[in-house]
């Protein structure tokens, strides 16, 4: 241990560029050593102080980038204190956090910073924004350390497209065969475990293809045990001879040890329990990561699987509008075709739009705002600058659509790693009270754009659903009305304790209407996504508030003056949009 200790510290003076003269010195706690270092530099002789090695003795081998990142973490002149600061590099300040909230936040994203909403948190901010932490986006870079449940939305949100092999689609392949109990013979049985014998060979390599057969032989297996209880020669058995008989006629067509068929058949159950809990999209979506969870049963408990009952509408409905061909994977239809937030998630189920509200028969879905030329001509109002190159103004750094791109305010919405809002991991569901809201289905930290505002530049409108923005850095004003042409922002909710906002952003030179989680909160994934549409909207307005926060300011007796009590949000057919 102490070698290893003298080999790392060799390594941490050589990338601090400081000589040092040291004395090990172990003290009673276990795994606990104290360094005493003197050190030389051109400067002289100078006493650094002592040095905790426990976080540099985690590892029995280290190489100069990690003496790099843990000189500046441990060498200090003080005993070593223990703080909520943030470390960070490329000369960027140190911030400290807040204390905050217990808002569910996913672990590899960033930590929430404390701030105060404000009144008017639903007109887009005039307040300048802190710079995000690099690659401040909605999702990890890879899905190490993530629970099942995350690993499916992140594979259904941020996988690349699936795509099927020819394998998939080849004759006899699918669809899967559905035994019923009671009628699988010795003879059923052993054909069948041929067949599946050969489809494993064929399958294998493809994890996804692998792991839908291993679930679907599950119930040839339990058709098997049904059989083998009702025939006279083991009607008196136990459930194990049973279960040792049918090991052992599948070990023999697979040309396996029963006891390796054994094994395997408790992780290909475990696959068959997340697609009976989440259908198909549960497992298909579960990524690789599935056979290592499911071997050793990492988080398989009655929660996770109460959450996929929950959630298997919603886990569909995502799969068939952003992996359209999923489904010849198990040889079922398409249910949901067209975009995903073109459905209302009820309690019966996913229904299109135009069934929850009639006015969004013919609405369009699109990515970007659409310029009113009767309004504007050519002209966008929204561009302030007109130049061969942009900085952005709350970061300074150089904003391009290609890889010279070093802004990283809002990466998920600009850049060359900007994502079309149809892959936003939200969903339009029915609130129940408020006609349709908006809900997070990933952990949003706090500071993160989840979308843009968008629909139709226009101006002039009065009396009608509009979103008033510009005047500021140059900008004209104008409207944005989501009439007939949107996205999933047309949906918020208001709220008097919202957890976002709408903040303005220029990006190359166009300002840009866009949706930021409010600092301090965090949205936990589940929960619905508000914003508050502040006195503008309230006024006038012959509504009572329906958004049940503690202190809400527009559900008072006093607002009921003959209106109909209606919805709180955008959400609700009668609504509108605030003009701020």
């Amino acid at each position: 241990m102490l070698d290893t200790s003298r080999r790392k510290l060799e390594l941490l003076a050589e990338a601090v560029g400081v000589d040092v003269v040291a004395r090990l010195r172990p003290l009673a706690a276990a795994g606990t050593v104290v360094l005493e270092l003197v050190g030389s530099c051109e400067a002289g002789s100078v006493v650094l102080g002592e040095l905790d090695l426990r976080c540099l003795m985690t590892d029995a081998t280290c190489g100069t980038a990690d003496a790099q990142r843990n000189s500046t973490a441990v060498i200090t002149t003080q005993p070593p204190i223990t703080t909520n600061s943030v470390t960070t590099t490329n000369n960027i300040t140190p911030r400290v956090a807040a204390p905050v909230p217990s808002t569910p936040v996913h672990p590899h994203l960033p930590t929430p910073a404390s701030s105060d909403a404000g009144d008017d948190a639903a007109r887009p901010s005039k307040r300048p924004r802190k710079p995000p932490p690099p690659s401040a986006g909605l999702f990890p870079d890879s899905k190490c350390g993530l629970g099942l449940l995350e690993r499916i939305w992140y594979t259904l949100y941020r996988g690349p497209p699936l795509t099927l092999s020819a394998h998939a689609t080849a004759a006899g392949a699918y669809p899967l065969p559905k035994p019923q109990p009671g009628t699988m013979s010795h003879a059923t049985f052993h054909s069948l475990n041929t067949s599946y014998s050969a489809l494993f060979a064929t399958a294998r390599g493809t994890r996804i293809h692998e792991t839908i057969l291993q679930a679907t032989w599950t119930r040839v297996f339990s058709a098997r045990l049904s059989a083998l209880a009702d025939s006279p020669p083991h009607r008196f058995s136990s459930p194990t001879e049973l279960r040792q008989v049918a090991l052992t006629e599948a070990a023999s067509a697979f040309s396996i040890s029963v006891k390796e068929l054994r094994n395997k058949l408790a992780i290909w159950q475990s696959y068959a329990a997340l697609a009976d809990a989440g259908g198909w999209a549960a497992l298909v979506f579960a990524g690789d990561g599935v056979y290592t969870i499911c071997k050793y049963r990492r988080g398989l408990d009655s929660t996770l699987f109460d959450a996929l009952r929950r959630l298997r509408a919603p886990l569909e409905l995502a799969a068939d509008t952003l992996h359209p061909s999923w489904r010849r994977l198990v040889g079922e239809e398409l249910r949901f075709a067209g975009h995903p937030h073109a459905y209302t998630l009820t309690p019966a189920g996913p229904v299109p739009l135009a069934l929850s509200y009639p006015w969004t028969r013919g609405y369009q879905l699109i990515d970007a705002c659409v310029l009113d030329s009767t309004a504007w001509g050519a002209r966008d109002p929204r561009r302030v600058c007109d130049a061969a190159e942009y900085d952005c103004g709350v970061c300074g750094a150089r904003q391009a659509e290609d890889a010279a791109n070093a802004c990283r305010c809002f990466p998920d919405l600009f850049g060359p790693t900007a994502v079309p809002a149809a892959r936003a991991p939200v969903q339009v569901f029915d609130t129940g009270t408020k006609g349709n809201g908006v809900v997070a289905r990933w952990p949003l930290p706090a500071g993160v754009a989840v979308g843009e505002f968008v629909g139709l530049i226009t101006r002039g409108v009065s009396g009608a659903d509009v979103m008033a923005a510009g005047g500021r850095d140059g900008a004209e004003k104008y409207q944005i009305s989501q009439a007939s042409v949107g996205n999933w922002t047309r949906f918020v909710n208001h709220s008097c304790a919202p957890n976002a906002q709408f903040e303005r952003f220029v990006w190359r030179g166009v300002e840009r209407i866009v949706v930021v989680v409010v600092e301090g909160k965090g949205v936990a994934d589940g929960e619905e996504l508000t914003v508050d549409y502040s006195g503008v909207y309230w006024e006038g307005l012959e509504k009572v508030c329906r958004c049940g926060a503690k202190g809400c300011r527009y559900s008072g007796p006093e607002r009921i003056r003959g209106g109909d009590g209606g919805g709180c949000g955008r959400g609700a057919a009668d609504d509108v949009i605030p003009a701020t």
